[in-house]
């Protein structure tokens, strides 16, 4: 029986002797609350600004170790030693003690900030993917909103990467509505390029490579190969070559520049965002370069039609 209290006691006591706060205090009551005056020192002034600075040495000191007893309890899912940084996932407890202890990071380009002013964004933010990075002193917001991650920046690249993430729903937009006015038979190419080769890479090749996305990513999916990357190469292929089959003229170079323009960066934007690795775009890449042969194939032998 005495041991079974004796040795837990012990042990406690010396922890409690160990941490930052007891070594602290007996440093404090031993040098700094005698009556006596250091040798060099003599004067009630001397001691008095003695005194005062050992307490707020003591408080600053106590102040860390409760900071990091809180960061310890949080449990990240992945940290960078490197770096010294956490990163975090959904749930509302850990971030509200992340929110509680640290400020948001400070940016030059507040994406996230810009997006949260407006009404229904804010609403999507808030049921979307999210994770936090935990730095030193501040945290960064990560949020998945369309299959792109979005996050205040500091440079005007990522920014504008950031834009690039959304041109392929942009142009199917465009694409269907151009498609209910003119009835261009050319254009259900383009509006079925992309469901096409986002159910083969979501549903199949993804799920086969298993590859997760870099970890400064917001979206929870796999991301091998970029369905981004593919959709833009298919289009671009497809385009060159049904453009390259007909007459040459000013418009027919005109709109292969601006489509490449349009859809050549944004294998490059998926890398700069952080949503995918350099190899995840490259097969991407490649497997929309397929798609696009096989579209413009498919256009010229088996749905042969007169042009529009």
């Amino acid at each position: 029986m005495l041991i079974k209290v004796y040795l837990p006691t012990l042990l406690h006591v010396g922890y409690l002797f160990n941490t930052i706060q007891c070594i602290n205090i007996i440093n404090y009551l031993i040098f700094g609350g005698s009556d006596k005056d250091s040798p060099n020192k003599n004067s009630s002034d001397n001691k008095e600004e003695k005194n005062k600075k050992m307490e707020e040495y003591i408080d600053e000191k106590m102040k860390i170790n409760l900071r990091s007893k809180k960061i310890n309890s949080l449990k990240p899912i992945y940290t960078n030693t490197e770096l010294e940084t956490n990163y975090y996932i959904d749930n509302n407890e850990t971030f509200k003690k992340l929110y509680a202890n640290y400020p948001i990071c400070e940016a030059k380009y507040k994406l996230v900030d810009k997006l949260k002013s407006f009404k229904i964004f804010k609403k999507l933010m808030t049921d979307k993917p999210k994770k936090i990075i935990l730095f030193k002193t501040c945290i960064i917001e990560l949020y998945g909103m369309l299959s792109v991650t979005i996050r205040n920046v500091n440079n005007f690249s990522s920014v504008i990467a950031t834009v690039y993430g959304y041109v392929p729903f942009l142009i199917m937009i465009l694409t269907v509505f151009s498609f209910i006015i003119t009835f261009n038979k050319n254009l259900l190419y383009i509006i079925f390029i992309m469901p096409t080769q986002t159910l083969i890479s979501d549903l199949f090749l993804k799920r086969i490579f298993k590859k997760p996305r870099p970890i400064n990513s917001a979206l929870p999916t796999y991301g091998m190969p970029s369905s981004h990357s593919s959709f833009a190469i298919a289009l671009l292929t497809f385009l060159l070559l049904h453009i390259t089959e007909h007459k040459k003229d000013k418009w027919s170079i005109i709109t292969y520049v601006i489509a490449t323009l349009t859809l050549l960066p944004i294998p490059w934007s998926r890398v700069e965002v952080e949503d995918h690795t350099v190899l995840q775009v490259i097969v991407g890449s490649l497997v929309g370069m397929g798609f696009g042969f096989i579209f413009y194939f498919m256009k010229k032998y088996f749905f042969k039609h007169k042009d529009s």
